[in-house]
């Protein structure tokens, strides 16, 4: 952190945070966001803005389907159990959503039909609106 002010002192673009600043500033953002604002001050604002930090989390695939996010976070979990002879013992959750029926245009298409996982994306006035959506949840049983 001494390295993040002394480098905001010479005016260096904010455009580009290296990766162990970003995963700090979005971790303890997620944590308490009033502890990030009382931190980003005393730091001489090297951490970026939580505007910033929101940006960045919608660069996360919201479609339906599994993301590979969720499957990068589960090998990167299984990998390190593997370092220490461990096994990631885990229950499969399902739950029923409601959401807002609702529909949107996106740029290239429209968001808010139906959408049963099978690619096809020729949805016409008599598809019906999205009601409720289907969330799989993995949760750790043998750690966090």
């Amino acid at each position: 952190m001494k390295k993040a002010v002394r480098n905001k002192s010479k005016n260096i673009s904010k455009s580009k945070y290296p990766e162990v600043r970003k995963a700090f500033a979005t971790t303890l953002q997620f944590h308490s966001n009033k502890a990030y604002n009382y931190v980003r001050p005393t730091f001489q604002l090297a951490l970026p803005h939580p505007s910033t930090i929101r940006r960045w989390y919608q660069t996360l695939n919201g479609n339906p389907g599994f993301t590979q996010e969720a499957f990068h976070a589960l090998s990167m979990k299984v990998k390190d159990a593997a370092k220490g002879n461990d096994d990631v013992i885990c229950g499969l959750v399902i739950d029923e959503v409601a959401v807002r029926k609702h529909l949107e245009w996106e740029g290239d298409k429209y968001i808010g039909f139906n959408d049963i996982g099978n690619g096809s994306d020729d949805k016409d006035d008599s598809s019906p609106f999205a009601s409720e959506a289907y969330v799989f949840m993995a949760v750790a049983l043998s750690s966090n």
